[in-house]
């Protein structure tokens, strides 16, 4: 609901935690801000890899490449994958997010690896 009508992680955010005016009585879960912040990025993140996914496929990609933020909070396994290329209709492929927090994504490539544009 609130991806699609445009909203923001803060807006989202607040809507499932409720308000501190009103003592968070007006949210639908009682989980602790870091923890629904969290499951926003990471269900933002899903919705928009997916639908990424979906666009270089209609557009006739046929490889992606995995890209991983390399910094000092990088996962392992996001670090390992970054850089792999796979067919983009390989059922093998991973698709991020891989894990909670996940800062990763796929772009198109051509078969090489090299980026398109």
């Amino acid at each position: 609901d609130g991806i699609n009508s445009g909203k923001t992680n803060q807006e989202i955010v607040q809507r499932i935690r409720g308000t501190k005016r009103l003592n968070y009585e007006d949210g639908l879960l009682s989980s602790s801000k870091t923890d629904i912040e969290r499951t926003v990025r990471t269900v933002r993140s899903h919705v928009a890899n997916q639908t990424y996914l979906d666009t270089f496929k209609q557009l006739g990609f046929e490889y992606v490449r995995f890209i991983s933020v390399l910094d000092g909070r990088t996962s392992k396994l996001c670090a390992h994958l970054d850089g792999t290329v796979w067919r983009i209709d390989d059922p093998a492929k991973r698709v991020p997010p891989l894990h909670p927090n996940c800062r990763s994504e796929l772009v198109p490539v051509k078969k090489d690896g090299q980026l398109i544009g």
